[in-house]
């Protein structure tokens, strides 16, 4: 009976706020999902970059790693991706590599540091759509090495033909990154 007294603006006005009430709604509901969305932040330290984020997962969980991508000429696409994520209270440090599909799995991953193999073998542990992985736990004695690292160093493996593969690794900037992972 109340709605039928009402005249026809004081019915849109109705309208209009049970609407905007709605509206308001849905984007609180946007708001607080984007609030809920994964931050990330980076820093580069010449060659290497330390990428943080934080997840979404109540608590809010920050895990960080220092990564070294490398591209083909005129390539925005990352050809490889050299990493160390940060490693848990008494864990050891992991050294991860990501390249392309079509290798020849049985030969694994090589690092050479001045032209000499440095003594890490990694075997390939996975391959997916986004290419080959290989993880490997380094010594204090590697760590002393990648951190003395003035030589020129290079990732080596061999594609699907055989045939050597050799990415170009650097050290500039790795200390200082490394130390920017132990400060997260």
């Amino acid at each position: 009976m109340i709605d039928s007294l009402m005249t026809s603006p004081t019915r849109r006005r109705d309208r209009r706020r049970r609407a905007a009430a709605v509206l308001l709604g849905v984007a609180i509901a946007v708001i607080a999902h984007g609030a809920g969305a994964q931050q990330s932040t980076a820093a580069t330290y010449e060659d290497w970059t330390l990428r943080c984020s934080m997840s979404a997962s109540t608590p809010p969980q920050k895990s960080c790693e220092i990564e070294q991508l490398s591209h083909l000429q005129n390539k925005e696409q990352p050809f490889s991706r050299v990493a160390i994520p940060r490693p848990a209270k008494g864990e050891p440090v992991i050294l991860a590599v990501q390249v392309p599909v079509n290798v020849w799995l049985a030969t694994g991953i090589r690092i050479e540091i001045g032209g000499k193999n440095a003594g890490l073998s990694v075997p390939f542990t996975r391959c997916g759509p986004a290419g080959c992985f290989a993880s490997i736990t380094l010594s204090d004695a590697t760590m002393q090495t990648f951190r003395a690292g003035t030589a020129p160093a290079a990732i080596v493996f061999a594609n699907v033909a055989q045939q050597p593969v050799t990415i170009p690794l650097s050290f500039k900037g790795f200390n200082q990154a490394l130390d920017a992972l132990g400060r997260e």
